[in-house]
């Protein structure tokens, strides 16, 4: 897939993969089925996996004093230990994981937004930003890997922003010696600035240096500083400015026709009306066009497949 390296993304199973939500259905999202063919999606159904059916009666996150207890408030069963125990041995069982995709307001799978309540008649609800039992471990794993839900995946610029981590994350993965790393730091630089500029001007410092340096420090020095670069999407201002930049050093070898649809292109993405994808496609089409070939080995231009950029539709 050319050259790209396959991301592991852990799913909950109820999401595209198998109708196995406690009513017996399935969530339908079609971003991950149309995104089925390039990632390895790992699908996971905590609550079915501790011996509850489906269809089944729904359970609920219940505190007690500072702790949360699982329990199924229909027959007052306590699942809490279940839960835990399958979640310790699960993230002990997997390795190599570059992001997860998990259901949203899940007691097992939510992240920073499921109920919790007081009690199980549940008359009182105490909080809607709770994690779920599953939740809880996947951030232990790592909090700093790809995340999003079902929901956050409806947005343009969350499933950009999700689909460039992974790819990146899932090649750094492979990266084995110094002449990789340098050559990945490279590749990426574009790409970097237009994410967070003082962390990709760290990221600079570390490869400059990287031969005074013992390799395994060098590697976690890096990899931290690309996770902090990752925390959040790159602000649509940062894509425009830096695709500008790149375009002003060019624009006069090109017609005045291409220059009009390249700087209308930029404001349909700033209004938020069409990707970046289409953006970094007709800028990298004009660099061609102008024989420029400085650019050829950016990943800004394709930071995953080209098939999967096609993805990249506005739901």
């Amino acid at each position: 897939m050319e050259g790209f390296i396959t991301p592991n993304i852990v799913i909950s199973k109820c999401i595209e993969f198998e109708a196995c939500r406690y009513n017996g259905k399935i969530i339908k999202c079609p971003f991950i089925e149309k995104t089925k063919p390039y990632i390895n999606f790992i699908p996971v159904c905590p609550e079915y996996a501790i011996g509850l059916g489906v269809p089944r009666e729904p359970i609920d996150i219940i505190m007690e004093g500072n702790k949360k207890r699982l329990i199924q408030t229909s027959t007052g069963k306590d699942f809490t230990e279940k839960m835990h125990s399958f979640s310790n041995s699960y993230f002990k069982s997997v390795n190599n994981i570059d992001g997860f995709v998990l259901k949203s307001k899940s007691p097992s799978c939510g992240i920073g937004n499921v109920k919790a309540y007081a009690d199980s008649k549940k008359l009182k609800l105490i909080t809607t930003t709770e994690n779920g039992f599953f939740g809880d471990e996947v951030v232990n794993y790592n909090l700093s890997l790809a995340r999003e839900d079902e929901n956050s995946l409806m947005d343009m610029y969350s499933r950009e922003h999700f689909l460039t981590k992974i790819f990146t994350l899932a090649k750094f993965r492979k990266i084995c010696n110094f002449k990789n790393l340098i050559n990945f730091h490279k590749n990426n630089c574009l790409l970097f600035k237009a994410y967070n500029p003082d962390e990709k001007k760290i990221m600079d410092n570390i490869i400059s240096k990287i031969e005074s340096n013992n390799p395994v420090n060098v590697v976690n020095e890096y990899r931290n500083h690309l996770y902090k670069l990752f925390v959040h999407p790159p602000r649509p201002n940062n894509n425009i400015e830096l695709m500008i930049k790149i375009f002003n050093q060019f624009s006069n070898l090109i017609s005045n026709q291409e220059k009009l649809l390249f700087m209308e292109n930029i404001q349909r993405y700033k209004e938020g009306k069409i990707t970046l994808s289409s953006n970094r496609k007709l800028l990298k089409s004009l660099i061609q066009r102008a024989g420029n070939t400085s650019y050829a080995d950016q990943s800004f231009f394709n930071p995953y497949s080209g098939k999967l950029m096609e993805t990249d539709y506005i739901i």
